[in-house]
């Protein structure tokens, strides 16, 4: 089970590279929001002289800028006014230069904020804020804050987009896959889009508020091999008593998954990711999937031959033992491991892109191959495209976020990143949760998750019950009984 440590550190990392979300006093509001699927509105540009300088920062007379001026942000703040005139969606650029070395700043637009980054250079480059902003027609300002400062700012521009367009793979990566693999790989299919599928990780007392609440049960159920990894680092050794290494004889995640789905008329869609205990290394009783808990190189788990490389198909095959039971039970799995790629708080992303997708075309390889395990869907877990392991290793593609708790965010920014990496050809879903994105104006303005699925006490920690009731009483909502 993860930590609050963990959840932490993901919120922090997610605040300084992400947007923030709608401010808490405006949670119950769903302002009306251009639908994208019109045209994209004409590009137009905005002169950096137009706007408001303060604390430090200067107007600067030159020839060879756009309008014959640029602002010298050493340091302060420039307030740009961007006259909409066609309502939509847009693409912000800055027209800047890094003459004194790279240079990180802050942006704020609306409710959307963030950082970017001007590489050295003498000469104006475009350096691209954000993606797919809507903007209502009328004067919004973009502001400028200094953090390192010293670039100069020529102009602001704005690119017009359209809707996204998609060219789903509609086939399953492992082309033995089960026939009711394939049925649910064609209902998530048919649902993207049109519908968000509910999920909630497996502790009883979340889908029982759930169900209390509103009256729905999520669809979607989240389990974890977690405890089935042969170095397990909780189980219990009586002679010391004390906490040592071994699978967890008495957990029951992957027949309470089964029974679930058999109790239900076979309806739930199982997930399941891996808090994989690192295969060697690590103290017992601290949870070593971590990368502060382990010393377990990933670097040499993916060479044939060394202790590393042994441990690791060791564990694959256990997990493999309980993969088989629930293709035994009929159950198809959203299979999620190696789960938030890139992350260097996960042993297996220690290393880099190349390693971490060895790894990955080794458990790909050994549990579709060697185990004919034909029940699993695959879900890529992140959004950058140096990690991306390819169209024919993976099925869907997921992002975790936890952002300010109550904020409701549609994590705008996050789908459009994965979008790019995955060229319109996967399903896109939201596989960890804290607030539940806002149904109403994620299809509003094409942020189409696929799914979301909260994570344990999320749901009262990060959602507000009024908020509860009304996502999961939303047409676009698919639960368990309206499937």
């Amino acid at each position: 089970m993860k930590t609050i440590f963990k959840k932490i550190a993901i919120a922090l990392v997610s605040s300084a590279i992400l947007w923030s979300g709608c401010q808490q006093e405006n949670i119950f509001e769903n302002p009306e929001i251009e639908n994208e699927l019109s045209p994209p509105p004409a590009p137009f540009t905005q002169e950096a002289e137009s706007g408001t300088v303060s604390d430090g920062a200067t107007v600067v007379q030159h020839s060879e800028s756009s309008a014959g001026a640029y602002v010298d942000l050493q340091s302060g703040s420039l307030s740009i006014p961007l006259n909409v005139a066609t309502a939509g969606s847009y693409d912000i650029y800055l027209h800047a230069s890094a003459p004194s070395g790279e240079k990180t700043n802050n942006f704020v637009l609306n409710e959307s904020e963030g950082s970017f980054l001007v590489p050295q250079s003498s000469a104006y480059q475009d350096i691209k804020l954000a993606s797919r902003i809507t903007l209502t027609e009328g004067v919004h300002n973009l502001l400028i804050e200094s953090s390192w400062g010293w670039i100069n700012i020529d102009y602001v521009r704005l690119v017009g987009v359209g809707a996204r367009t998609y060219d789903l793979k509609t086939t399953l990566s492992n082309p033995a896959s089960t026939a009711e693999t394939k049925e649910l790989f064609t209902y998530m299919i048919q649902q993207f889009r049109e519908r968000m599928i509910s999920g909630q990780t497996d502790r009883e007392e979340e889908f029982t508020y759930i169900k209390n609440l509103t009256g729905k049960t999520p669809l979607l159920r989240g389990y974890d091999m977690q405890p089935y990894s042969p170095r397990y680092s909780y189980s219990w050794d009586n002679e010391c008593g004390c906490h040592a290494f071994g699978p967890n004889n008495s957990a029951t995640n992957t027949d309470d998954a089964i029974a679930w789905y058999n109790n239900n008329n076979k309806k739930p869609i199982i997930q399941f990711q891996w808090h994989w205990h690192s295969p060697l290394g690590g103290t017992a009783g601290t949870n070593t999937f971590y990368t502060s808990d382990t010393d377990f190189d990933v670097s040499k788990a993916v060479i044939q031959g060394t202790p590393e490389y042994i441990a690791t198909i060791r564990d694959i095959d256990a997990i493999a033992v309980q993969l088989k039971k629930l293709q035994d039970a009929g159950v198809p799995v959203l299979w999620r491991p190696l789960h938030e790629l890139g992350g260097t708080w996960f042993w297996w992303s220690t290393k880099g892109p190349e390693v971490f997708k060895t790894l990955w075309d080794i458990l790909y390889d050994r549990l579709t191959i060697h185990h004919q395990l034909n029940n699993l869907i695959w879900v890529w877990n992140g959004n950058d495209a140096d990690w991306y392991v390819g169209d024919d290793k993976c099925d869907m593609a997921s992002i975790d976020f936890y952002g300010e708790p109550f904020s409701y965010v549609i994590v705008k920014d996050e789908f459009e990143k994965i979008y790019e990496v995955t060229r319109g050809t996967k399903i896109l879903g939201m596989s960890e949760n804290g607030t539940i994105p806002n149904i109403d104006q994620s299809f509003a303005q094409d942020v189409t998750w696929s799914f979301f699925m909260t994570w344990y006490d999320h749901l009262t920690s990060a959602n507000q019950d009024q908020m509860i009731q009304s996502f999961y009483a939303n047409p676009k909502v698919v639960t368990l009984e309206n499937r």
